[in-house]
């Protein structure tokens, strides 16, 4: 089977616009955060400590992601940087606003846009992300 023309050369489908399984970089983005907070969610509800490890490794998956839309991820270099960071998390605060007021989802989902912001505002001071909660 030949590749599509929205194949890269080695066969991973691209990011670019126009590909028709992918909106946009911030709404695939805002995407995998609502992933991390559901996540964070169901950790919540695990006993002992395996919801307590399960809500450590998320904290620490989505600080990374801080980290790596900022530049400063584990390879550092030319990102989206400062004002897709601030796009991504403006979005995902209009996602959060979208679910019921004082639910726990809500505030996870405005602590990551939160997170996100301060992360894309120390990038651009030279420091990197903490790990969340």
């Amino acid at each position: 089977m030949g590749a599509s023309q929205n194949d890269d050369q080695d066969g991973w489908f691209s990011l670019r616009p126009y590909h028709p399984n992918v909106r946009t970089y911030e709404a695939t983005v805002v995407a995998i955060y609502a992933a991390g907070v559901a996540l964070r969610q169901a950790a919540r509800n695990l006993p002992g400590e395996s919801g307590q490890a399960l809500g450590k490794a998320v904290g620490t998956a989505m600080a990374e992601w801080d980290d790596e839309i900022c530049g400063n991820g584990r390879k550092p270099g030319p990102g989206p940087h400062f004002a897709s960071a601030e796009a991504i998390a403006t979005e995902m605060g209009a996602v959060a606003l979208t679910l019921p007021e004082g639910s726990s989802l809500r505030a996870d989902m405005l602590g990551a846009a939160s997170g996100l912001s301060r992360a894309a505002f120390r990038a651009a001071a030279g420091g990197a992300s903490q790990p969340a909660g």
